[in-house]
């Protein structure tokens, strides 16, 4: 039996408006030019390969039966797309490449961006618990079509974004970013060797169930940022940690 709610699209399609009305597309090998996606509502979305254009995805929105899944299994190129106003909450964003788009106000919450790239991409509101690899990480690393050993990650605008518990990791070079420069972020270089300076310092946090706390911190930072040497985030409101950043700042 087939799936009414469910239609798989390829091929090429220039201009108009994606009125389909399936409520969960595949988009297999497709090249769209300035089509527009506006204000439609998915249960989901899947693409393999592909590349879309200049197309208008504002204000887009998901179910939440399924998660949805860009560039599964092959690299689908996003060139010159707005998705401002859009909810991409926990989008999987798989092998997908995001060239001068736009997430102006667009809903950006738990992002594992592990296989993804994004160059010259502007950013406007909040991202929230979202992690962004500078080298491919997971279960796909070994199998990219096209093959990498680097997530190119450059150019993009955050000045008027919110990175709320957010990290670039595994080699992204932060200063080839544009990053927010009022708020309660902190940019670190030599972070490995603050870390260890920093646990010498350990005991400066007083009592002993503080001290436990930030040595648990400490190798969860380790962990994190094991391969970036310069660190970018925002400093945790928590006060344990807090005082941590201030002690890996003074280092």
């Amino acid at each position: 039996m087939t799936d009414p709610d469910r239609a798989s699209f390829g091929g090429r399609k220039a201009g108009g408006r994606f009125d389909d009305r399936v409520r969960n597309p595949e988009f297999d090998q497709a090249v769209y030019l300035d089509v527009d996606f506006s204000r439609r509502s998915f249960e989901s979305v899947r693409t393999k390969g592909g590349r879309f254009e200049r197309c208008q995805f504002s204000a887009v929105r998901f179910g939440t039966k399924y998660v949805p899944v860009l560039g599964l299994g092959e690299q689908t190129v996003f060139v010159d797309c707005v998705f401002d106003h859009a909810d991409l909450t926990k989008v999987d964003l798989g092998e997908s490449r995001f060239q001068r788009c736009s997430f102006r106000d667009a809903k950006i919450v738990e992002w594992l961006s592990m296989t993804a790239e994004f160059v010259d991409c502007v950013f406007a509101g909040e991202l929230l618990e979202c992690k962004f690899w500078g080298t491919p990480w997971g279960p796909w690393a070994d199998r990219l079509v096209p093959r990498r050993t680097v997530n190119e990650f450059a150019g993009n605008d955050f000045r008027h974004a919110r990175l709320s518990y957010c990290a670039f990791v595994a080699g992204i070079d932060v200063d080839a970013q544009r990053l927010p420069e009022s708020g309660n972020y902190v940019r670190l270089d030599r972070f490995p060797e603050r870390l260890t300076k920093t646990q010498t310092r350990i005991r400066e946090l007083g009592a002993t169930e503080d001290i436990r706390r930030g040595l648990a911190y400490l190798g969860t930072l380790r962990s994190l940022y094991s391969t970036q040497p310069v660190v970018f985030q925002d400093v945790p409101r928590e006060p344990v940690r807090a005082r941590i950043w201030q002690i890996l700042a003074a280092c």
